[in-house]
């Protein structure tokens, strides 16, 4: 199957600019005692930041996953860990549960082709002024 969660995610390696300016890869399908971290990088600051990258809507079991794994890599490692989640979409209760954790979202636009998928673009999706 072409544009697996796997597949994006080496994409994504490939160039993490595309979700910001200076992140830096550091490991791919980190193992957890309970799942794997697509993508672990570190920010411009210095800061980790845990991605999650679904292929569909993110529900709010995506954003369960994602905070469970921030908690973790930051009770590990004993410091400031961000985390985002790349998805095509995300629902309404799990932005709001997204926004509620501190958690951030990009929209992840891709093309999937034979025998292989494309990201044609990421976009971070911010409150618009009705929203606050």
């Amino acid at each position: 199957m072409f544009g697996t969660e796997d597949e994006l995610s080496s994409l994504l390696m490939q160039d993490l600019h595309l979700i910001e300016r200076g992140l830096q890869p550091v490991q791919q399908e980190s193992p957890l005692p309970k799942g794997h971290i697509d993508i672990l990088a570190r920010d411009a600051k210095g800061n980790l930041v845990v991605i999650e990258v679904k292929r569909r809507q993110a529900e709010l079991a995506a954003v369960s996953q994602l905070k469970r794994y921030v908690e973790e890599v930051a009770k590990r490692k004993n410091t400031v860990v961000r985390g985002v989640l790349c998805a095509p979409s995300v629902s309404e209760n799990a932005k709001k549960m997204l926004d509620g954790y501190g958690l951030e979202f990009y929209k992840l636009n891709y093309e999937i082709s034979n025998p292989s998928a494309k990201i044609i673009g990421l976009e971070k999706k911010q409150k618009i002024l009705g929203e606050y």
